[in-house]
Parts: structure tokens; C-alpha cells; sequence
């Protein structure tokens, strides 16, 4: 599949579904890494998934992730 196929995909999809305003791509990846961090996945499988070069990337949504934990305890 080509970028462009895909971005037309995305697009359809994103029209078909109708989200509630405000919400971006970057709310969906967000949400994405702290719902694989907290299925315990280690740091090296959740970068190679995403893309991630360095642990740094990575190391904010733990941040968060250990966080919202203690907050909700």
C-alpha cells in the first residue's frame, strides 16, 4: 500500500466514524503507549512497536503512567 492510500484510508475512516471534536492523531497514539505499558510490555518491544530510537522517547509516558497509578491508589 502507498502513503497516499493509506492517508485516504485513515481519512475515510476518520469521516465514517465522526469523533468528537478536539480529538487528534496524537490523542490516539498517546493513548495507545500507556494502554501497551500498562499490559506490561517491556520498554525495547514497546519501541520497536512505535519506532522509538531512544528510551528517552518513551520515558514521559512512564513518567505519567507511574503517575496516574499512585493518584488513583
Amino acid at each position: 500500500m502507498t502513503e497516499i492510500f493509506v492517508q485516504k484510508m485513515i481519512r475515510l475512516e476518520v469521516k465514517r466514524a465522526n469523533p468528537r471534536k478536539g480529538i487528534s492523531s496524537q490523542h490516539f497514539r498517546n493513548t495507545f503507549i500507556l494502554r501497551i505499558i500498562k499490559q506490561k510490555n517491556t520498554p525495547e518491544q514497546i519501541m520497536q512497536q512505535i519506532g522509538f530510537k531512544s528510551y528517552l522517547s518513551l520515558k514521559r509516558y512512564y513518567d505519567y503512567y507511574k503517575q496516574s497509578q499512585t493518584n488513583t491508589d
